[in-house]
């Protein structure tokens, strides 16, 4: 607003103590005390609701990479068959196909007994039937690893049909084997970027809420030994002493707090930063906890799933 409400020459707002107050409360650390307008009547209002601005934007923005990463981090998708590997980049708003292999030519159809020609006997054919899918497979393999080295990715997803996509796993790189999210039923040679897409999706959401579920499981260990903490009071007192190694965040969850000056602690209450010295008011301490855990690199969850929310 361009006069706020309250600011005639009469009134208290204009005492020297009023300008503190208010930038405290919109969170706007770039006015120094030097810098302070002496009365409300000296703010240049238009700079001020540009910074504020700026700042709810910032945190915003924060708020939502965590929310959403999950969704705009990249998963590489492998389909396979017997003579193919085609490869996609998948994030929230689309897949893109990467280069692909062709297996090596194989003698077509089955087996016949009339076919007694050298290295044609029952045993050698099975036998160069499986080498050659084996050879696929490590060179599938081998592209894959070489693409996520070339652009990282967050999860690999296998697809292919039957036991395609599940035979790709035993060849894979234990870096790339750590990150595999799970498996789909795809034909390699008729799969369209839109149904990569779709499948690529529902495994990932699958495969994310089952990870939370075993997040949960560790916090609730974690409990019972003494080695986790739950409630925003305890964590924020945790998190004061760097002693977070992963946070848990309900995405519904917002608290005003307090904020030390001089340490940077946080806390719901004033009384929790007895002995800090000043403290200000924060919006949400748990957003502003998020940004501390970040500036600490501490690993930030935000759970999602209903079953695993009722343990935070």
């Amino acid at each position: 607003p361009s006069e706020p409400s309250g600011s005639d020459p009469g009134s208290t707002l204009e005492s020297d103590d009023a300008i503190p107050t208010l930038t405290d409360i919109v969170q706007v650390p770039s006015y120094g005390e030097p810098d302070l307008p002496p009365a409300l009547s000296d703010v240049d209002w238009a700079a001020l609701a540009q910074r504020i601005q700026d700042n709810v934007l910032g945190r915003l923005m924060r708020r939502s990479e965590l929310l959403f990463g999950a969704q705009l981090r990249a998963t590489l998708k492998s389909v396979l068959d017997r003579t193919a590997a085609r490869f996609f980049q998948v994030t929230a708003f689309g897949a893109t196909e990467m280069p692909g292999l062709t297996a090596d030519a194989t003698r077509g159809g089955r087996y016949h007994g009339d076919q007694d020609g050298p290295g044609w006997g029952e045993h050698s054919y099975n036998n160069r039937i499986r080498t050659e899918r084996q050879r696929h497979l490590d060179a599938a393999a081998q592209q894959l690893l070489a693409l996520d080295k070339a652009s990282p990715v967050h999860g690999i997803v296998l697809a292919g049909i039957g036991t395609d996509a599940a035979a790709l796993q035993p060849f894979l790189h234990p870096y790339l084997l750590d990150r595999v999210m799970g498996s789909v039923r795809l034909n390699a040679k008729s799969v369209s970027p839109a149904e990569v897409l779709a499948a690529t999706l529902q495994v990932r959401e699958t495969w994310e809420r089952t990870s939370e579920l075993l997040l949960m499981h560790d916090l609730e260990e974690g409990l019972g030994t003494g080695w986790a903490v739950d409630g925003v009071h305890e964590t924020l007192k945790a998190l004061g002493r760097g002693q977070v190694r992963t946070l848990l965040v309900d995405p519904d969850v917002a608290e005003p707090g307090f904020r030390g000056v001089a340490s940077g602690r946080l806390g719901l209450m004033e009384a929790d930063l007895r002995g800090e010295g000043d403290v200000v008011p924060v919006l949400d301490v748990v957003d502003d906890a998020i940004e501390e855990a970040l500036r600490q690199r501490v690993a930030v969850n935000v759970v999602f799933e209903p079953a695993a929310k009722k343990a935070i």
